[in-house]
């Protein structure tokens, strides 16, 4: 806003409040009032405020010491940069990734297990890598089912039925 205009506008959805104000004092001013009622019912509640340069904590010690930021002061008030908020997001989504991996890892490890010992219909495929990555995903998928959809696909020939008897042992 040019001039340091007071003027402020707030958009607020899923728990996330916007405002653009001027800059200077009125940013100051907003920002101290935003922690104010964001500390209202508890001043241990926690904070993120996300500016354009991670320096602005200097800023917010500032407005402590003014008595702006109200009785709960900067307990539990974080500042982020946008960059660190990107950073924060991907290493939640890459933590994700990795247990989604180690989770596939540790399923097919099962199935190699189950096949290794297989004496059925598989014992002739069972250390190709093609079956052992055809039943895992089929142990994903069948793994959805209850035992009475299962009993049903067991059914349906003596393939499906030896391979609902894997999974089942997956």
């Amino acid at each position: 806003m040019a001039g340091g205009a007071a003027a402020s506008s707030t958009v607020r959805a899923t728990g996330i409040e916007v405002s653009a104000v001027g800059f200077g004092r009125p940013a100051r001013t907003a920002l101290a009032q935003l922690i104010v009622d964001a500390k209202a019912d508890d001043p241990l509640a926690p904070v993120t405020v996300v500016t354009g340069r991670a320096g602005r904590l200097r800023l917010l010690r500032r407005l402590v010491a003014t008595g702006a930021a109200g009785p709960g002061g900067l307990a539990a008030v974080a500042t982020l940069s946008f960059a660190q908020v990107a950073e924060n997001v991907m290493a939640r989504r890459a933590e994700w990734s990795a247990r989604r991996i180690a989770g596939e890892l540790a399923l097919g490890g099962v199935v190699r297990l189950v096949l290794a010992g297989d004496e059925g219909l598989f014992a002739g495929v069972a250390h190709h890598p093609a079956t052992e990555r055809s039943l895992q995903r089929v142990a994903r998928e069948l793994g959805e089912l209850t035992d009475e959809q299962l009993d049903l696909v067991a059914a349906g020939s003596e393939r499906s039925g030896a391979v609902v008897d894997l999974c089942r042992r997956v």
